[in-house]
């Protein structure tokens, strides 16, 4: 019985959402989307995604409808918050260019931090961390592995597509 209310009540939700946002599963599908759900609210300071999880568990589609518009609006200012791409955090932590990352990357590869190693696994821990909090600027960076992240995918795409709660993608940032 209470999965059948459950299952209802998600029904509900998703109708409820899509009537206020027709192509929230396109938007659910685009990695911007993702970026911007792992940014922190400015408001409450916690990620965006934790707070989306809270409000798709509680069946708030008020709140969920105004994830959506929110990274829409962001989108239409001019996409650099909305991209996961923010110049500014209020954290002071540095924010990178991929041109930046590019030649860091191409530093190390060359032995600039032989003998170094540990100065490079903090600057490599700093630039994955850059990366999940939205502090990486500019266009795409060569490919490389070090870019080439497996992220999980967030519990409400998860819901919304189906997927079980392992499933994984690999990302490319």
């Amino acid at each position: 019985m209470r999965e059948r209310l459950a299952r209802e009540a998600r029904h509900r939700l998703d109708q409820q959402v899509a009537a206020a946002i027709p192509n929230y599963q396109e938007i659910d599908r685009d990695p911007y989307w993702h970026r911007f759900l792992l940014g922190v609210d400015p408001y409450t300071g916690r990620v965006r995604q934790a707070l989306l999880n809270e409000a798709v568990a509680s069946g708030n589609a008020n709140r969920v409808i105004a994830f959506f518009r929110g990274f829409l609006q962001e989108e239409r200012a001019g996409g650099t918050q909305a991209s996961g791409r923010a110049r500014s955090t209020p954290s002071k932590k540095p924010i990178y260019t991929r041109t930046q990352i590019d030649q860091l990357y191409a530093a190390h590869r060359r032995g600039a931090y032989t003998g170094r190693e540990a100065e490079w696994a903090r600057q490599e821990a700093d630039i994955f961390a850059a990366i999940r909090e939205g502090r990486v600027t500019g266009g795409p960076c060569r490919r490389s592995r070090a870019m080439i992240m497996t992220v999980p995918v967030p519990a409400s795409t998860r819901r919304m597509r189906g997927l079980s709660s392992q499933h994984q993608e690999s990302r490319f940032f």
